[in-house]
């Protein structure tokens, strides 16, 4: 047990409140608030206990003045018991007639017995002088241990050099630990309580001696305390997270750890033995378990961090994690680092949660924020990272639910309902555009089920785990967990939780788009279609604009919340074609099939200025026809093209109001381009845009027809 560990487990850094020191004079410094505020706590508890010993000797001093009467004769009982022997010898005289004047001497009488204590006296003086012994040692003790306390401290002298103070306090700190001062100091209290025990005993059994209408009164009375005192003080050991915490708490922690291991320790040896003996006769069995090991806690700190106190609690089930034999079978997920991850960040996450709740201090907020993207360990990889939120969220909306949801089902519904697969798993796209309802999408509907505080903390820890997934893109089945991290992300946008977060929000995405952009590191990124959707989650939540000549977007402002405009991000992708000369940057070709792809779908919630519409349709045209005559494989998408499966998912009235000329000579090259062929292999690629692309076309024929076809029918009719 170390300084600071003993009393309060408050063993903190102390802020830098000198920055301007350096070398020796600034570890002195340290060390100097170090053992200042560690002691301190000591010294308060000492001086509390001083107090109450002084007035609960005084009390006692005065029962005592009483009961020491008791072991002594009393002289008012030997001048009654001389004068009752004097009458009954007057009584006792007898008169001889024959005798003038005379009269006969009675009997000597016995002489009275010594004097002895009764059992129960010298039972009450025992206690209370008991009480009274372990009352004046606590004060000694505690004036002992202020002496050490002071001695200790002056290490740090105004003469000595910085380097030599530090020496002695090194020299003093160590023989503090090895002598276990700190252990002696916490011992301090349990005299003390001893002492009132004592007295309180000693004060019943005095009652039963005089009343007992009184002594049953108050023996019942002490007995409940006294429960409720040794309750108090055994609930811990049996607890760990009872606050109940003492000194002789700590006392009876040991003792019923020891008494529990020894008795898995002969519960081990016994099924041991079974098992042998079962092996001699030829049965057969399985391995035995390893011996039980025996933790020593140093401390009410280090119990209330062990893994093996908090996970019944935070994760009673690991099967509810939903961890995948893949990822435990590559060593992506170890289960102790995992388990341990979620304890902490459930806790984390309710400590976070009320700061939050408890103050509108903006400066703090800014804290808390930032605490919240960093909240795991840094020895925590992005795979438990990801299997640790999902986790912590899915047991905060079931607080309300009344039951988890198994990952598996929450992941299959997320799937169907958020996100999408192109070309057979080649890369993944959002279902729908700009504007969405979570409640439509989600199974579990967080701003419904989570307080805002707690919304307001995961979206910052989500936040910072999306963006660390995705900036560490991992191929192969990982890739699905960047996406379905992404689109709780853009969910979570979609609730309002706070405006400081939509800013920080926007101000990451930035950045993680254009680190993406150009690196090659992110080419996974861009070809799964990580990189477009993180374009799509910062178009959903701020007006977007490039600048000339460049291909960096940028946030202008929130976008906003009542009617959605889109005509900012026509102009982006406008712009990513036009400054893409020839259309032969390959990343650029990507990035404006997606960003068209994506207006597409948004047509359905957003608004789009009509002449922007045609503007956009030619455009899209343009590439069509300029990939259909270089024969580019998807007209430059690095996966399969998405263009069909989105207009068809538009809705009848945004189909019969888009330019029919444009769209109908869109159709009629994407049609060119599922039939012409490139090394034995279609310009689109996707199987399965064929068979959309005959019911896209009919539904365009029936909503939006060619303008010919319409006058052919009036001059008929």
């Amino acid at each position: 047990m170390t300084i600071g560990e003993g009393k309060g487990d408050c063993n903190t850094t102390p802020a830098d409140e000198n920055p301007g020191l350096s070398g020796w004079s600034a570890i002195e410094d340290y060390l100097k608030r170090h053992d200042g505020s560690s002691m301190r706590l000591y010294s308060e508890d000492i001086d509390t206990l001083l107090v109450f010993a002084g007035l609960f000797s005084a009390v006692l001093t005065a029962f005592l003045a009483i009961s020491f009467q008791l072991l002594q004769q009393d002289d008012s009982q030997i001048y009654v018991g001389l004068l009752s022997r004097i009458s009954s010898q007057l009584e006792s005289f007898q008169h001889v007639p024959s005798f003038l004047n005379s009269a006969l001497s009675p009997l000597p009488s016995p002489s009275p017995p010594p004097f002895c204590p009764s059992t129960t006296a010298r039972w009450i003086n025992i206690l209370w002088f008991l009480s009274l012994v372990f009352s004046l040692t606590s004060a000694l003790f505690g004036i002992l241990a202020k002496q050490w306390i002071r001695e200790y401290l002056q290490w740090n002298s105004a003469l000595a050099p910085a380097r030599e103070n530090v020496l002695v306090r090194q020299l003093r700190f160590e023989a503090w630990n090895d002598w276990k001062v700190s252990a002696g100091i916490s011992a301090i209290p349990a005299l003390l309580e001893l002492s009132v025990v004592l007295f309180l005993v000693g004060l019943l059994v005095l009652l039963w001696t005089v009343d007992i209408v009184v002594a049953t009164v108050i023996t019942i009375v002490t007995a409940v305390l006294l429960a409720i005192s040794c309750a108090v003080t055994l609930l811990p050991a049996v607890y760990h997270r009872c606050p109940y915490k003492s000194p002789t708490g700590w006392a009876c922690v040991v003792i019923y750890d020891t008494f529990v291991w020894t008795l898995r320790c002969v519960w081990w040896n016994a099924t041991r033995l079974l098992q042998n003996i079962r092996s001699c006769i030829g049965y057969t069995h399985p391995g035995c378990a390893a011996h039980p090991r025996f933790h020593l806690f140093q401390s009410w700190r280090q119990r209330d961090l062990s893994i093996s106190e908090l996970a019944p609690r935070e994760v009673p089930k690991f099967t509810n994690v939903g961890v995948s034999r893949v990822d435990l079978v590559e060593g992506l997920v170890n289960i102790g680092r995992l388990t341990q991850d979620i304890c902490e960040v459930s806790v984390l996450v309710r400590a976070l949660a009320w700061v939050r709740k408890g103050s509108e201090d903006a400066q703090l907020l800014k804290h808390v924020a930032k605490s919240a993207e960093s909240l795991h360990g840094d020895e925590v990889g992005y795979t438990e990272r990801y299997y640790g939120f999902l986790y912590v969220i899915r047991h905060l909306c079931a607080t309300r639910l009344g039951e988890f949801q198994p990952l598996h089902t929450f992941l299959s519904r997320f799937r169907r309902k958020a996100f999408k697969s192109i070309g057979g798993r080649e890369a993944y796209v959002f279902r729908g555009g700009i504007r969405h309802s979570t409640s439509d999408r989600l199974d579990l509907p967080f701003d419904a089920l989570l307080e805002d505080a707690y919304a307001w903390v995961l979206g910052y820890i989500l936040l910072g785990d999306t963006l660390g997934f995705v900036t560490r893109f991992l191929r192969g089945i990982h890739e699905e967990k960047s996406v379905i991290l992404v689109s709780l992300l853009k969910d979570f946008l979609v609730s309002p939780l706070d405006r400081a977060f939509a800013v920080e929000c926007r101000v990451q995405l930035s950045k993680a788009y254009h680190e993406m952009a150009s690196s090659m590191d992110h080419y996974a990124s861009r070809t799964r279609g990580i990189h477009a959707m993180i374009f799509e989650v910062l178009c959903a939540i701020s007006n977007v604009c490039m600048a000339p000549g460049t291909m960096l977007i940028t946030s202008n402002g929130p976008r906003p919340q009542t009617v959605t405009q889109a005509d900012d991000i026509v102009d982006v992708t406008i712009q990513t074609f036009d400054q893409n000369t020839n259309y032969l940057d390959e990343d650029a070709c990507h990035r404006f099939v997606m960003m068209a792809d994506f207006l597409i779908r948004s047509l359905n919630h957003c608004v789009v200025s009509h002449g922007r519409e045609k503007y956009l349709l030619q455009k899209m045209l343009e590439v069509a026809t300029l990939s259909a005559k270089r024969s580019y494989w998807n007209y430059g998408c690095y996966h399969g093209l998405p263009w069909i499966s989105s207009i068809l998912s538009c809705s009848d009235y945004v189909l019969k109001n888009l330019p029919s000329q444009e769209l109908w000579l869109l159709l009629d090259t994407l049609e060119s381009s599922c039939k012409k062929e490139r090394l034995h292999r279609p310009l689109i690629t996707d199987e399965a845009a064929y068979e959309d692309f005959a019911t896209l076309k009919k539904r365009v024929g029936r909503l939006n027809p060619r303008h010919f076809q319409l006058t052919h029918l009036r001059v008929e009719n």
